[in-house]
């Protein structure tokens, strides 16, 4: 989001997700867009975690594209989570 607490930079974003050993692209600072590859074996309950909290924050916007039914398991859990209150606090370390 470009007025949000990270603005414009791509590079903030993949600092955040770099933990989870996610590959991908960003598009530029006229366009910013990232996408991830996100491997196989990865935690997709953190991940999605964050992507969550994230977008609760107003640091990103996400949009999903490819997706396996482990990821969608894993997006059924985030939720039930959230739902519970059960979602953890933003990590202090995520912030820019």
């Amino acid at each position: 989001m470009p007025d949000g607490p990270l603005g414009r930079s791509a590079q903030a974003v993949h600092e955040r997700s770099a933990p989870f050993g996610l590959g991908g692209e960003s598009f530029g600072s006229e366009l910013p867009l990232v996408a991830f590859t996100v491997p196989a074996d990865a935690d997709f309950g953190q991940i999605r975690a964050l992507l969550t909290r994230g977008r609760m924050d107003g640091w990103w916007h996400f949009e999903e594209s490819c997706i396996t039914d482990a990821w969608r398991s894993a997006q059924r859990s985030v939720v039930h989570e959230h739902e519970a209150g059960y979602l953890a606090p933003r990590a202090h370390t995520l912030r820019p």
